[in-house]
């Protein structure tokens, strides 16, 4: 569902309402009377071109594991789907969580060679599943992920392209959930994207992004013309010995009913190659779109 009032017409299309701007964190720049970049997946979303295609009929079947290279259009999995193969890709599928579902779409943290691409799809962990997709290599576009503790638990050279994620259901022994979590970061990319969680004020919702490189640090990593919203910082980013940390126009949501530390946790401090240009904070608190 979208609020729609938070948003004005100008010339036939939806334009967010003005937000308040700053630049580097830390001294604060002079306010913008109005910020654009990557609400326009909102309007997207509206007009069906992000998730399922409208109108187009889907077949059901159970979960799977794919052993062979294989093109899965129009199809509900009912259950999780394991890759065990180069060359698999979906085109306008749901997945939707079952009983004792964990992770509903993966290919292994270790095996980016079995990279696929999943396209116009709703990931749906149904309030019973811990991580939407998991693995390494792969690229999510023009999809949903919702009803997870976790939208991503992911490895390196992973894409999310116009991607709306959401960590969802609340489970009191997880006292560090984020909706996209990335570990050994390498080579990804995050672009155009709406992550934030589905109900502002629920306990143990730390951030919206948590990149982390560990003792090798992180590695080509960007985020750009994305909306985040976390429960303490929005982004951690900017381990020591990182390299090439880029975050461009993206905009920070607030939570309303609790504290915020911020947009930035370690600011790129000790990285090589660390941008931080024209993000953003909405003056707006609570996210934008419920899914």
């Amino acid at each position: 569902m979208i609020d729609l009032a938070l948003f004005q017409k100008r010339g036939g299309a939806l334009v967010p309402m003005p937000i308040v701007g700053i630049g580097t964190p830390g001294p604060s720049t002079p306010p913008e009377p109005e910020i654009t970049h990557g609400l326009e997946l909102i309007e997207m979303y509206a007009n069906g071109l992000i998730g399922t295609l409208p109108g187009v009929a889907r077949t059901n079947r159970p979960g799977l594991v794919a052993t062979s290279p294989a093109k899965f259009e129009n199809i509900n999995f009912l259950g999780d789907v394991l890759i065990q193969s180069p060359g698999v890709s979906f085109y306008n599928c749901t997945f939707t969580a079952q009983v004792g579902t964990t992770q509903l779409l993966r290919n292994g943290y270790d095996k980016p060679a079995h990279a696929f691409t999943a396209s116009h799809c709703v990931i749906d962990g149904a309030n019973k599943t811990e991580t939407g997709v998991a693995g390494a290599g792969s690229t999510i576009a023009h999809s949903v992920i919702k009803g997870c503790m976790k939208s991503g638990h992911v490895n390196s050279g992973y894409t999310f392209e116009a991607v709306l994620a959401s960590s969802h259901y609340n489970d009191p022994g997880d006292g560090h959930r984020e909706v996209i979590l990335a570990n050994r970061v390498r080579d990804i990319t995050i672009r155009k994207c709406y992550f934030v969680w589905a109900e502002p004020g629920e306990r143990n919702v730390s951030t919206a992004v948590a990149a982390y490189g560990g003792a090798e640090g992180q590695h080509n990593f960007l985020i750009e013309d994305t909306v985040l919203m976390g429960g303490a910082y929005s982004l951690y980013m900017g381990d020591v010995g990182s390299t090439n940390l880029k975050a461009r126009r993206n905009v920070f949501l607030r939570d309303g009913t609790r504290p915020y530390s911020g947009p930035l946790e370690r600011s790129g401090v000790g990285t090589v190659g660390f941008e931080w240009t024209d993000n953003r904070w909405d003056s707006r608190s609570g996210p934008l779109i419920t899914l």
